[in-house]
């Protein structure tokens, strides 16, 4: 009977056994099974816990999107859409330029759009700056806009503006050619040319000016100074000078642009032919 019972009890030892044996094994495969699973998990994340497929979906995602790669299109197409037509001003006449616009007016548009982008990084604006001028002035000076764009200048002054442009882009605008404007002689108290000197015959433009303006008046000038050549400057105000100007105030403070105030102290007869120094060609930056 002790013999049954030692070897009953030998069995249930051995079943227990057996037992503790298959629960510990299945906790150690448990275990096992999560740290091989923590390496995958590791290995497939990056330190902001995003896995690599997802980063690269993402950036491929951004790079087929039909937006953005319409708006970077039209970006560089704009900018030499832009480059083309700078360079069209400024190498053709006032009556060539006047012509071409007047049969392509959206071509204007293009352009300004264009030099409003080019000139968007700039640290100060040549219209603010003959702005705050003006609003320094009488209010009852007339004031001619040669090259106006788009008539920023007579919504921000006090005084009356005449604004001119190839292309009238909005009402009061008066397209025509910078040479042979609408407006009666010694009409006008100040001649405003706003980085508008474009154009291989640009001089004529000044000589209209000349014509409109009345004694004394003024001649205000905004250029890019990178168009400036070794001795431009000195001719340039010789020029003006035989017409009747005189050099009040030079600005070259400005990185991109100087600025002239001159005034009219007399009326002088010009010669039949006048010899202007040509400006060099306005480059700007591509994008």
């Amino acid at each position: 009977m002790a013999s049954l019972e030692g070897g009953v009890s030998s069995k249930r030892k051995r079943g227990k056994d057996k037992e503790r044996k298959r629960k510990a094994e299945k906790r150690n495969k448990g275990v096992q099974g999560g740290r091989e699973g923590s390496k995958k998990r590791r290995k497939g994340m990056q330190l902001d816990g995003t896995t690599p497929n997802a980063d690269k979906a993402s950036n491929l995602s951004s790079k087929n999107n039909p937006t953005d790669l319409f708006e970077k299109m039209k970006a560089r197409l704009s900018g030499g859409r832009f480059r083309w037509l700078n360079e069209q001003l400024y190498t053709t006449t006032g009556v060539q330029a006047f012509a071409q616009l007047t049969a392509e007016p959206e071509l204007f548009q293009q352009y300004h759009e264009g030099f409003r982008e080019q000139t968007r990084g700039w640290p100060q604006q040549p219209i603010d700056v003959v702005a705050r001028w003006l609003n320094n002035k009488k209010k009852d000076l007339v004031v001619a806009d040669f090259g106006c764009g788009d008539a920023k200048l007579s919504d921000c002054v006090k005084q009356k503006v005449h604004s001119l442009d190839l292309v009238a882009t909005k009402p009061g605008v008066v397209a025509c050619n910078m040479a042979a404007t609408p407006l009666a002689s010694s009409s006008i108290d100040v001649a405003v040319f706003c980085l508008a000197l474009m154009g291989t015959d640009y001089g004529k433009f000044l000589e209209e000016a000349n014509r409109v303006l009345r004694t004394p008046g003024y001649l205000w000038i905004a250029e890019v100074r990178s168009r400036f050549g070794e001795g431009f400057e000195e001719q340039f105000l010789e020029n003006l000078s035989k017409m009747g100007f005189i050099l009040q105030s030079k600005n070259m403070s400005n990185k991109m642009f100087a600025v002239y105030i001159l005034e009219k102290k007399r009326q002088l007869l010009l010669p039949k032919r006048r010899d202007w120094p040509a400006f060099k060609p306005c480059i700007y930056k591509r994008r």
